[in-house]
């Protein structure tokens, strides 16, 4: 772990926080709305869609709870929701229930960890920084 992640000072978490459970909310309404209502994703095969959906969820969220424990309880917590909503989908009209689709979470989610912490561990952290540094000196 890089500097003590504990003593991290984030100016605009709450932001941070926002902007991760708006995409948790679309990955929601995305795989309970029917079929016909979700946007073509410029015609990548649904798979793929599931894997960036989660793995850019778990990446946002392991810039945000930047230990390790609070990486762990959300890859838990996205792979569950993903299950769950595949449960869901398969008690409606419009969708059905799909093993492949949660294995494709499940990849998201493992990808979406590994990318954070090993191509970019402190990005939100240093955007955060940057931001707040800006608004600071246009403040002045």
């Amino acid at each position: 772990m890089r500097n003590s992640e504990l003593s991290r000072r984030w100016r605009l978490r709450p932001l941070w926080e926002t902007v991760g459970l708006a995409m948790v909310g679309v990955i929601v309404v995305l795989s309970l709305v029917p079929a016909q209502m979700v946007p073509a994703a410029g015609g990548l095969n649904d798979k793929v869609g599931h894997a960036l959906s989660y793995s850019l969820a778990m990446g946002w969220y392991a810039q945000v709870r930047a230990t390790a424990g609070g990486r762990a309880g959300w890859a838990i917590a996205l792979s569950v929701l993903g299950g769950l909503l595949e449960v869901l989908q398969g008690q409606t009209e419009t969708r059905h229930f799909e093993w492949a689709d949660i294995l494709a979470d499940w990849v998201g989610v493992a990808a979406g960890w590994m990318l954070s912490v090993r191509l970019c561990p402190d990005a939100l952290h240093q955007l955060d920084a940057w931001i707040a540094r800006d608004w600071s000196a246009r403040r002045v």
